[in-house]
């Protein structure tokens, strides 16, 4: 019996009869033979010390070597959001995972993800699973722009890497390069924002190496994410913030808190004085720092943390999954959070449509709330537009008061159409062909 490369004959005194299946494991081969009727050992570099494992075994076919110190099949990382593909993962000789996709569809920018074969998107757009293109730099933002969900897939989300001229944030989300260092959150984690250059005294430089506005020094809200912001400040007076009850200053930051958050779990304080010397010590995680523990045991990414979906899958009856529990939900700066802790664009409120789930979008703070000097607010619902809809033949107002004779309307609105338009009532100008007939 030889090695299979030409080298070396294994077993040559005692010869296999007719050797039907071979496995090899350790310093050891081992085969079945139809002829001797059995399951037989040797070592398998020398030949020697064989070993009947079975005998009297009237045709024995195929054999596989188990072993207990082998590699945990539940460790393929396959088994883990399908390895990061869309379709089809499948495992190289260095158990890598690769994708391909199933028949009609192919891989697209990234090796990950497929779409259909006739559709192409250009490389600064995600093509959706429908085929649709939208800019690359809204995926996995929070937000579904494709309408299937695949642009906010979890297993494309938690894999992917950032195209060239992308920034990768620490939450796997990809900003434009430019965006960096910009005293902006584009991440929404601030990653975008960290070992950055304080150009001059206009910038404050936070102990994480993120640049803030000097401006935003002092002024009662943790805009750096280790909230060094708000240290070494001048004591402040919570005592007039009756909200719902007196408030206490925190010894170390300029936050104002409620005395049932001392001891809560939650770092109100921003500095997490307010959960020292609590009676309750909670265990040390198990999971890396970059990961959540779920109640399960089961460790997520600390992104999925508070993000509204339920990734530990632990929910039970009413109850949140671990990963969703004592959570306090922010938006972005262009999003308007509804009473329910859901985010929507801040275009949508006010707009005479709920949006939110639970209505607040649309309350009676749109007739007190008030728009900037670039905007124009509308008469019945309070909604925010920009001037430039004003007068511009289209209602973007519920009570059509941007386009209103009050406004100076009527001289725009008189202008005539091509002659290959049609002028409407509302004088709107539209292509002759669309006019019915009838």
């Amino acid at each position: 019996m030889s090695d299979c490369c030409g080298r070396m004959i294994i077993l040559g005194k005692v010869t296999p009869q007719h050797p039907f299946d071979l496995a090899v494991y350790g310093d050891y081969i081992f085969w079945t033979d139809w002829v001797l009727h059995a399951v037989i050992r040797a070592n398998k570099y020398t030949g020697d010390d064989w070993v009947w494992l079975r005998k009297e075994v009237p045709r024995p076919m195929g054999i596989i070597a188990v072993a207990n110190d082998t590699t945990d099949c539940f460790s393929n990382p396959c088994l883990v959001l399908n390895g990061g593909c869309e379709d089809i993962c499948t495992l190289d000789a260095a158990g890598e995972p690769i994708c391909s996709c199933f028949p009609g569809r192919e891989l697209i920018v990234g090796g990950t993800r497929c779409a259909s074969s006739d559709t192409n998107c250009t490389a600064d757009s995600f093509r959706c699973s429908t085929g649709a293109c939208i800019p690359y730099h809204l995926t996995c933002d929070g937000i579904s722009h494709c309408g299937d969900n695949s642009d906010e897939d979890s297993s494309y989300c938690a894999f992917r890497v950032c195209h060239n001229g992308y920034f990768q944030c620490s939450n796997n989300r990809c900003v434009f390069d430019n965006h960096t260092c910009n005293n902006m959150n584009d991440c929404g984690d601030g990653s975008d924002e960290l070992n950055c250059t304080c150009t001059d005294e206009s910038h404050f430089r936070c102990a994480s190496g993120t640049c803030i506005l000097s401006s935003f020094r002092c002024d009662h809200d943790a805009d750096c994410l280790d909230a060094s912001d708000e240290m070494n400040c001048p004591p402040r007076n919570c005592s007039g913030l009756h909200r719902r009850a007196p408030m206490i200053a925190c010894n170390h930051t300029t936050a104002c808190i409620y005395a049932n958050w001392f001891c809560d779990g939650e770092n109100d304080c921003w500095d997490n004085s307010d959960e020292m010397n609590c009676d309750t010590k909670t265990e040390p995680p198990q999971c890396p720092p970059n990961k959540f523990q779920c109640d399960s045991g089961q460790c997520i990414l600390m992104a999925w943390k508070c993000d509204k979906d339920n990734d530990c899958n632990d929910a039970q009856g009413d109850q949140l999954s671990s990963d969703e529990r004592d959570c306090k939900y922010h938006c972005r700066s262009d999003q308007f959070q509804c009473n329910n802790a859901e985010c929507i664009p801040t275009t949508w409120q006010c707009d005479a449509t709920p949006d939110c789930a639970d209505g607040s979008d649309e309350t009676d703070h749109c007739k007190t709330r008030s728009c900037n000097d670039t905007e124009f607010k509308c008469n019945s619902t309070g909604r925010c537009i920009p001037w430039a809809w004003v007068c511009d033949g289209e209602h973007d107002c519920h009570d059509q008061s941007d386009e209103s004779v009050e406004q100076g309307c009527l001289g725009k609105q008189s202008m005539p159409c091509l002659f290959s338009m049609f002028k409407c009532a509302n004088d709107r100008c539209i292509a002759k062909l669309n006019i019915d007939s009838n």
